[in-house]
Parts: structure tokens; sequence; C-alpha cells
């Protein structure tokens, strides 16, 4: 079961139109993320939950798939439902060690997301500083990740490695969305 659900658990970057996460749902979601291992347990992770114009004022500040140069994403009037901007609490800690604790809470919420039937995509591509300032986070809160969240509406498809080696994801002519992933013998050392 573990391992469907993280099959399923794709980047994606095209949503459904009008369907919007829940707030019970996305609630259950932070609060998995909440329960989670986190470093020295200080629970440093903090979560801006934007929709609205929220949503429509953090999208321009995003940049999705730079592998797929060319590509506007999401595809107009494919927007997210929600986009959380994950931060760390500087008050709490800081570090480069916390930010494991960003990639577990990530991970929980788009694992949980999934099993409600919604997906996403962690977005890194953005200036934390320019996020910190428009959506008004104060110097207290470091922005190291966001997320779109909402009901996906594009397929993506996990392919073995090439002989070549590559890792890069491409599209293919009906727009599927195809990762290569490394077989567990490349895995294991």
């Amino acid at each position: 079961m573990l391992e469907q659900l993280i099959d399923k658990c794709r980047s994606y970057r095209s949503f459904t139109p009008g369907v919007s996460v829940p707030d019970d749902l996305l609630r259950q979601w932070l609060r998995n993320a909440g329960r989670t291992a986190s470093t020295r347990n200080l629970q440093v992770v903090r979560f801006k939950i934007c929709t609205g114009e929220a949503l429509q004022k953090l999208l321009p500040l995003t940049r999705w798939a730079g592998g797929l140069a060319g590509r506007k994403f999401p595809p107009a009037g494919h927007e997210p439902s929600v986009l959380l901007i994950l931060c760390i609490d500087t008050d709490l800690a800081q570090g480069p060690a916390y930010f494991k604790d960003i990639g577990i809470a990530a991970q929980t919420i788009l694992l949980s997301a999934t099993e409600a039937g919604f997906g996403g995509c962690m977005i890194g591509a953005f200036d934390p500083e320019t996020v910190r300032k428009e959506m008004s986070l104060g110097e207290r809160y470091l922005p190291a990740l966001v997320i779109a969240l909402g009901k996906p509406d594009e397929a993506v498809r996990i392919d073995d490695l090439p002989a070549s080696g590559s890792t890069a994801y491409w599209r293919d002519e009906d727009d599927v969305h195809h990762v290569p992933k490394r077989s567990l013998e490349d895995l294991i050392l």
C-alpha cells in the first residue's frame, strides 16, 4: 500500500480548475507534518497558507519545471488551489540542519495529499527574501520551500533510467510527464 502511494505521489504542475482543497483536509495534512520527526524535536517548521489573492501574489514569485525550457507551469487556468510556504522559525533554530525538517514535512504533506486524491509539487526555485517581503513574513520566518496543492489534471509516469543514464524528465507528444528513476541496484552501495 505504501509503495503504491509513493509511486502515485509525483510532482504535478497542472491542476483541475475549480477543485479546491478542503480546509479540514489541508489542516489534517499539516497536522500530520507537525507530528513527524524533527531535529532535536525543536519543531521549527511553520506554514503560511496562501489561497485567493495571496496565492495570486505568490505564484509569479516561483519558477517551475526548470528542466522543461520554454514551457509555462502551471498552464494558465490550471493553477493550484493552495500554495504553502514552509518556513523555518529562526527564533527557535538556525542553520542547515533544520532544512531536513522541511523535507520531512513536505514529503508528509504530499503523501497525505496523494492519499486523499490530491497532489502537488515542491518548488524550491524562488528568492526567499523576496517571498519573505512580499508575503509579509517578517524576519523571524525563513521561507525554505513552497508546495503547490490541488487536484492534478495531468499524467506523470515513472520510467526506468535510459541507457544514457540521463535523469532529465521530459514530456511526450501526449503531454505525459516522464520521470526516469534509478534501479534499486544502482542505489545500493
